[in-house]
């Protein structure tokens, strides 16, 4: 379906009607700033709110979905093609989620198969001065964008049933994405001084795999600790696709 043509046309008609966007979101019981963002395109009504606000603006949902006034020979035609549609989008979210576990799992079991020829031994792979340069740089970040607390309220909005509100699910989301970003900056960037400083400063070349291998591991905690946030960061967007 076509936001924006759909979006111009909740305008058209609200402005018929003449209301305002809060007056209109105030007859349908949420905020004013949905209304607008459906009007600009960047999201669609709720279904459970579709028939109140077709009701409101004197239109059909078929009318709605399609973004025009209809025709009684265009009816039918229209009513087939927004089902189509909206079997489409219904299933969006679903492949999406499936796409990430997809990728969740290969990359598990790409670090699996790394551990197994190293011969199992996964204390090879724990370095505690490769992985506090990560969280301190993300903590100061988060810190410093004023993002933290919100980051932290990300994880039990993820696990709540109930609604919870848009600027809230808003703001972890963004927190979430942040926090992500600063990660993989802050794992590139320690990775990347400390190969300098083993080739820079090692002598015994015998030495030199051995300490690259540590040299790189925070790329690889980075990669770990993006993985574990990428499913909340889906959960989030999905309830901001649901609003």
């Amino acid at each position: 379906m076509d936001q924006i043509k759909i979006g111009k046309f909740i305008a058209e008609m609200r402005k018929e009607k003449n209301l305002t966007q809060k007056q209109l979101a105030e007859l349908i019981g949420i905020s004013d700033k949905a209304v607008s963002k459906w009007e600009c395109g960047k999201s669609m009504p709720d279904n459970s709110i579709l028939l109140k606000l077709c009701e409101i603006l004197n239109i059909n949902v078929n009318e709605l979905l399609s973004g025009e006034k209809l025709s009684i020979d265009d009816y039918h035609g229209k009513a087939e093609e927004n089902m189509v549609n909206l079997i489409k989008d219904s299933k969006n979210p679903t492949t999406k989620t499936i796409t990430v576990a997809i990728s969740i799992i290969l990359l598990l079991s790409w670090i699996w198969l790394l551990v197994i020829s190293m011969n199992g031994s996964i204390y090879w792979f724990l370095d505690i001065y490769s992985f506090i340069p990560i969280l301190a740089f993300t903590l100061i970040i988060m810190i410093m964008s004023g993002s933290l607390k919100d980051f932290f309220r990300a994880f039990p909005i993820c696990f709540s049933k109930s609604s919870k509100n848009k600027c809230e699910i808003r703001r972890a989301y963004s927190a979430i994405k942040l926090g992500i970003c600063s990660i993989i900056v802050s794992g590139l960037i320690s990775s990347l001084l400390a190969v300098v400083t083993v080739l820079g400063l090692l002598e015994n070349r015998e030495l030199l795999g051995p300490n690259l291998a540590v040299a790189i591991l925070s790329i690889l905690y980075s990669l770990i600790m993006v993985l574990v946030l990428l499913p909340f960061c889906k959960i989030l967007s999905l309830k901001l696709y649901e609003e």
